[in-house]
């Protein structure tokens, strides 16, 4: 049953030019909840062309720069940006850029362009029965340095977010089309005056303010419901933020800024955030789609259950063993194994493993080598159930989540996970059928199984040499993507689709670069005899000789073999099935 309020909220909205922004007596904040700058050139190129476009065609048209959500300071003569932060960001850094380039031309004799571009950029306000001038608009925390840095004078020292590397290469994107307005400087001085009349009285904005009374959290979630771009983590934090900015204790808002700079630091940058709570909250708590996080952090986490300051800074701690899972070191795992296997994972686009993965490392970080022996089971297990079986992962997502948070409370322990793991995934016989008419598409997944079986049939030096470093080969097709008209003749003449082979494992290899282009889709036998012949890898022997189904997967190199005269289908399913026995053993579980 829905109430309804008899009672309007206290909310304004108008439509208004944008010279409003630059004459009111107030001064814009972002809030410390609200996210950092994250346009980058699409964004900020978009809102270039647009400003640019207006000036250039001219004529009476108006131009809409879309709502902007405003909610008063009760504190100071400030309001708090709840939308539109980018924009505002964006026009200020422009400002800002225009105001720079018509100082430097010194064709400005009276100053009154830049003079009123410099009064757009900071404002007079009264704050304790004082006149102040104060920025125009005042960044978040993390941004607040970088943004005056690059307003006073252009230049960024030490970047420590990737916000703030956004922010430089806007406004150096900003700065440089400026500079190439007209053709001298008196041009370029005209072309920048119509351009900041252009912004003033051309482009209007609906200006929505809420008064003190409405509790920003409701607006910024309404602000999410309503499709704006704003993510879990940006949800998540600005409650925790308001959570304990409402009820003040021994710690305040500024070790909570603390905890979570740490976090973004451990992270390296903003884009990860998202996925990380995600992993984290089904680690930890209970296995949530992405869209409800959210809501049930709010049921769980308050100040009022007395654990908000528990999950700010566990979730920060275990920042910097996700970025490990997402881009590993060996010094992290203390393992050059593990640090590859995690790499393996992350080539495969393996993901919904890092929540049990965190689990795994928060229980068995005391002993690296136990935490190696996990990682391959799991790898093992991924590369046949989803990879090879091509099982869906939404189907053991859930359970994952469960083995989790078992492992951390001790409820389960690693070596029940390590069973269920064995008893879940594809058999031998599955494993080997599916393979054999395996067809992959993605060109890191393909060179990494094919280096991986290539390593095990070498015999000879380190099993992982060629692991390390997967540019130094590259995905050849036996029976090219594109075919020569002897390909197109032989493929029809006996009856093979390119569609049904081209991407079928058993038609794929490994070679060097300039071999691979040289290859490029010349029939089979000038690939054999110019390609795979000279070729040092293992896997490509089978290509020069025949080899006789024995079942082993073992390449024979007895004299008695015979020169492999055609590749069609008969010889391709031949491969695969030898390249499944090899694989089996590979990615076992035993």
């Amino acid at each position: 049953m829905v109430t309804v309020s008899q009672q309007r909220p206290p909310v304004s909205a108008n439509e208004e030019q944008i010279s409003k922004i630059f004459s009111q007596s107030t001064y814009f904040e972002i809030p410390r909840f609200q996210r950092s700058y994250a346009w980058d050139v699409d964004e900020y190129s978009d809102f270039w062309e647009d400003i640019s476009r207006a000036d250039r065609n001219g004529g009476d048209h108006v131009h809409f720069l879309g709502a902007m959500v405003f909610a008063r300071n009760p504190t100071r003569p400030s309001v708090y940006v709840l939308d539109g932060q980018q924009r505002l960001t964006t026009l200020m850094l422009l400002v800002a850029a225009m105001h720079k380039a018509v100082v430097g031309l010194d064709v400005d004799p009276e100053k009154l362009l830049t003079e009123d571009l410099a009064a757009a950029l900071r404002v007079t306000v009264t704050i304790d029965g004082k006149a102040q001038r104060v920025r125009r608009l005042r960044a978040n925390r993390q941004d607040r340095e970088c943004f005056e840095q690059l307003v006073v004078d252009g230049k960024l020292k030490n970047p420590k977010h990737e916000s703030h590397r956004l922010m430089k290469k806007a406004y150096d994107y900003l700065i440089t089309q400026v500079g190439e307005l007209g053709v001298g400087p008196l041009e370029r001085y005209e072309r920048i005056a119509s351009l900041w009349a252009t912004i003033r009285d051309r482009f209007w904005y609906i200006h929505i303010v809420c008064e003190e009374e409405i509790n920003a959290q409701v607006v910024f979630e309404s602000l999410n419901a309503k499709g704006e771009d704003l993510s879990t983590a940006d949800l998540i934090k600005n409650y925790l933020f308001m959570e304990i900015e409402q009820n003040p204790g021994p710690d305040d808002i500024d070790e909570a800024d603390k905890q979570w700079d740490r976090m973004i630091n451990s992270l390296g940058k903003d884009a990860l955030l998202p996925d990380y709570v995600h992993a984290y909250w089904g680690s930890k708590y209970a296995f949530s789609r992405a869209g409800e996080i959210y809501s049930e952090l709010k049921d769980r986490i308050s100040m009022k259950s007395s654990n908000v300051w528990e999950f700010l800074r566990q979730l920060s701690g275990e920042a910097e063993t996700y970025a490990e899972i997402r881009n590993p070191s060996d010094d992290y795992w203390h393992s050059r194994a593990t640090a590859r296997m995690l790499r393996e994972m992350k080539a495969l686009n393996i993901r919904v493993t890092h929540g049990v993965l965190l689990a795994l490392w928060a229980v068995l970080k005391s002993d690296p080598n136990d935490f190696e022996r996990r990682v391959r089971m799991l790898l093992n297990f991924m590369v046949r159930y989803s990879k090879v079986a091509e099982k869906p992962t939404n189907t053991i997502h859930e359970a994952f989540s469960q083995w989790a948070r078992d492992i951390r409370t001790g409820t389960r322990n690693p070596d029940e996970f390590d069973e269920w793991l064995r008893k879940t995934a594809p058999s031998p016989e599955l494993f080997i059928e599916s393979f054999r008419t395996w067809k992959i598409k993605s060109g890191p997944t393909a060179r990494l199984i094919l280096m991986k079986i290539n390593n095990a049939l070498n015999t000879e030096g380190e099993p992982e040499a060629m692991i390390a470093d997967p540019e130094k080969v590259t995905l050849e097709h036996i029976i090219p993507q594109t075919p020569n008209q002897k390909w197109i003749e032989y493929l029809k003449a006996n009856n093979i689709q390119l569609e049904d082979v081209v991407h079928r494992v058993g038609n794929l290899t490994l070679l060097t670069g300039p071999k691979n282009t040289a290859a490029s889709n010349r029939e089979f036998a000038y690939k054999r005899d110019n390609m795979y012949a000279g070729s040092s890898l293992p896997m490509n022997q089978d290509l020069v000789l025949s080899i006789p189904r024995d079942g082993a997967g073992v390449i024979d190199l007895g004299p008695l073999r015979r020169q492999l005269d055609e590749f069609g289908l008969a010889q391709l399913e031949d491969r695969q099935v030898r390249l499944a026995i090899v694989a089996e053993s590979i990615w076992g579980l035993d």
